[in-house]
């Protein structure tokens, strides 16, 4: 007889497996003593993309109403152009109050989707009834104006993590002077995130203003913040954020020409507006800058770590401990890439620990979906 796995190696491999959902399942039906562990794993994340799909996940916690315990991501994915944005009311709708441990609502978009999502008008009323959710993760959605988004945030008020990705909105909306949103340090957030073009979403400094500077620990923009008037006002924003530990900067595929100075613009002032003397950790990253040639991107990671260096020797990144660059992966040229890119920032803050890393992009790196048809 063979020996007995003890059960926390077993936890771990299945935990290893995450989120691969093909190898997860032969895990639950390799036996009953790694069901459990399995059923934990795959019932973390759910995401649903068709009303068929919605459909199955309700029917099975209607048959198993203790596995909505496990539930802690719910996704709503438009993948299929057929499905319209109202199925983001219907999922709201249909599994409101029956997750009670979810932490996390996200909506994206199929990435290949010619235009972006639009939200509808009362999601925000929907959404309300997730009242634990702590995290809001949205992806290539238009909303009307900055205010509907406004209402969506508010409707939450549990939120620590706001993820905006790609989102946009046609104007910024009329907003009533006793709005919530409208008080500075309003929202306790931890982290705040947003990517792409500011001159697409007018009024986003004002979420920055609801942070409250104290709390704040993270931040992450991208190279097109610096194409709206907003970005001064953001920068303005930034000072007042004592408290941070950590901020990304990303790059969005700038190769030469407006759009490596809007790059290098931005970077100025961000680190010319971070007063915080508890900064840890800097990342740049260029994960996608992944359709651009080598070349352009080394000479973009060059022209970056130029204004990094200048500004790493001041006393307000006395404290910095680490320093990411994060590269797209290339065929596994992670030694390549270190060679090329170490001495750009041969001046690194001696505190500070240069690390180059190869990452997938966000988009190419979405691989786990919870298919309803393989529930357990």
């Amino acid at each position: 007889m063979l020996p007995a796995i003890p059960q926390d190696v077993v936890e771990a491999i299945i935990d290893a497996v995450w989120p691969d959902q093909a190898a997860l399942r032969h895990c639950a039906l390799t036996c009953r003593g790694w069901l459990p562990r399995s059923r934990y794993n795959l019932l973390y994340e759910v995401m649903v993309c068709t009303p068929h799909m919605l459909s199955r996940f309700s029917r099975m916690l209607d048959a198993a109403p203790e596995r909505a315990e496990l539930v802690k991501d719910l996704i709503c994915m438009l993948i299929h152009d057929e499905v319209p944005s109202s199925f983001m009311q219907s999922v709201c709708a249909v599994l409101a109050l029956r997750l009670p441990n979810l932490r996390t609502f996200g909506v994206t978009v199929n990435v290949a989707a010619p235009t972006a999502a639009s939200v509808p008008l009362r999601m925000a009323g929907h959404m309300a009834q997730f009242t634990t959710v702590n995290r809001l993760s949205l992806y290539g959605l238009q909303f009307s104006s900055f205010v509907d988004l406004a209402r969506m945030i508010m409707a939450l008020p549990r939120l620590s993590t706001i993820e905006l990705w790609r989102v946009k909105w046609r104007r910024l909306g009329r907003i009533p002077p006793d709005f919530p949103l409208n008080e500075p340090g309003r929202l306790n957030l931890k982290r705040l995130a947003v990517y792409g073009p500011w001159d697409e979403i007018p009024g986003i400094w004002i979420l920055f203003r609801a942070a409250n500077p104290q709390v704040l620990r993270t931040f992450s923009i991208d190279s097109l913040a610096s194409t709206a008037s907003d970005s001064a006002r953001f920068f303005e924003i930034l000072k007042d954020f004592t408290s941070l530990e950590s901020f990304t900067f990303a790059s969005q595929s700038p190769a030469r020409g407006e759009a490596l100075n809007q790059l290098i613009l931005t970077l100025r002032g961000l680190f010319d507006s971070i007063t915080s003397p508890h900064l840890k950790t800097i990342t740049l990253d260029f994960v996608q800058a992944c359709y651009i040639s080598r070349q352009d991107l080394l000479h973009v990671a060059a022209d970056a770590a130029s204004v990094v260096e200048t500004y790493l020797t001041k006393p307000t990144f006395s404290n910095l401990q680490v320093f990411y660059v994060l590269i797209p992966d290339r065929a596994g040229m992670e030694s390549w890439w270190k060679a090329e890119l170490e001495p750009f920032f041969s001046t690194l803050h001696p505190s500070a620990k240069l690390y180059i890393e190869l990452s997938e992009s966000l988009v190419d790196g979405r691989k786990s979906i919870f298919w309803c048809s393989h529930l357990l």
